[in-house]
């Protein structure tokens, strides 16, 4: 789905957010997408996002902000596409299940964190 959305999703944020999200997720490994959405990004914001995105990358992917809390979310729409806020200003995401269940492993352990929708 992260993939998807950096490649395709008409949102400049959208796809800035992905560029990060693939590339915490995927390390090294993400640059061939990253430098593939660098190279038709529209603006010069989406550039330089996706070029952050690809140093992380190149370091390894993000170990930012880890806990043991979990957020869960239940009731959303399936397979829609969601993030959290870290603590650090880092972001990790999540995707829901075919049935509305979403969890976000490493996310904060308090109980109001704000999920945002994605896609």
């Amino acid at each position: 789905a992260v993939e998807r959305a950096l490649a395709v999703d008409p949102d400049e944020g959208v796809r800035g957010a992905a560029a990060f999200a693939l590339a915490s997720m995927s390390g090294a490994s993400a640059e061939g997408p990253l430098r593939e959405a660098s190279s038709v990004a529209w603006t010069g914001a989406l550039v330089d996002r996706i070029e952050a995105a690809r140093a992380l990358a190149r370091d390894g992917g993000g170990d930012g902000f880890t806990s043991s809390g979990v957020a869960r979310a239940g009731s959303a729409l399936p397979r829609s596409v969601w993030c959290l806020t870290l603590p650090d200003g880092g972001l990790a995401f999540g995707v829901t299940t075919g049935d509305g269940e979403l969890w976000i492993e490493g996310a904060p352990s308090y109980d109001d964190a704000e999920l945002a929708r994605v896609r």
